[in-house]
């Protein structure tokens, strides 16, 4: 279990989170949302162990994370998360198949289960294996990002942390990550949570939308409870800004998944 205790973050004196009280399932896909320094990179930082709260306490997997906290403790929470940042954050002076390595090798594991790694996660994000001996420039965005993906799988996390990963992708590619994606959480079973300020994208790939407003949670449940059961006026007026978004097109297939996905090994 993961979860959240009367957590609060201040940064230079200013909340920037809490306090929250949040329980997250395993295997479960929640989307954290909302505008813009609401929190929710603040969150998924604080479940990560890359932060830590002033307050309250969280709990990763059965290790509680407070101030007392060690960091090599920290280090162990670290090794059952894999966590995706924007634009993949991959090393440059690396190529794709180091930057796969490195976590692996700081944690002992050994050259043959590392290649038995990387075979399984290239067939499973549709890369081919020489695009991984090219640096992280000579690639597309979309490459760039499956690559960013199969970094943060290599230790068989329990959890995966995506903090809007697909922000800085055109549309088309975009919408050709998120079928993968949902195919993928689908297929894992792993507990994933995601940051977007998209609510199409929240609703597409989230059984769980948590609308977070100046660092707390203002409302918690399906697409459907935004828009036909609003609890403040901010849900009422974020709903609205999502301007082209059709709920009720959404509704009919919320609990519909793709049970597979075309992908190519060039992209």
């Amino acid at each position: 279990m993961f979860r959240f205790s009367n957590v609060t973050k201040l940064y230079a004196g200013k909340r920037a989170l809490g306090p929250i009280d949040l329980e997250l399932g395993r295997g479960s896909t929640t989307v954290l949302i909302g505008r813009s320094g609401c929190g929710k990179s603040t969150a998924i930082r604080l479940l990560a162990g890359l932060t830590r709260a002033d307050s309250g306490n969280v709990d990763s997997g059965g290790v509680r994370i407070d101030g007392s906290t060690t960091e090599a403790t920290l280090r162990s929470v670290r090794r059952r998360i894999g966590y995706v940042i924007q634009e993949g954050g991959l090393f440059p002076h690396l190529t794709s198949l180091e930057n796969l390595r490195l976590a692996p090798r700081s944690f002992g594991e050994s050259v043959d289960q590392i290649n038995r790694r990387v075979h399984e996660l290239t067939e499973l994000v549709g890369l081919s294996h020489p695009l991984l001996e090219r640096y992280p420039a000579q690639l597309s965005g979309g490459q760039r990002q499956r690559v960013a993906l199969m970094r943060a799988l290599m230790l068989d996390p329990e959890m995966l942390l995506l903090d809007e990963p697909l922000g800085a992708l055109d549309p088309m590619i975009r919408a050709e990550l998120q079928d993968e994606l949902r195919v993928l959480f689908k297929t894992l079973r792993t507990t994933v949570v995601l940051v977007t300020h998209d609510l199409a994208e929240a609703a597409y790939l989230g059984n769980r939308i948590v609308l977070l407003d100046q660092g707390r949670v203002v409302q918690d449940g399906g697409v459907s409870d935004l828009f036909e059961r609003p609890a403040t006026d901010f849900v009422r007026s974020f709903v609205a800004a999502q301007r082209g978004f059709d709920c009720s097109r959404q509704r009919s297939g919320e609990n519909q998944h793709t049970d597979g996905a075309e992908t190519g090994n060039q992209r």
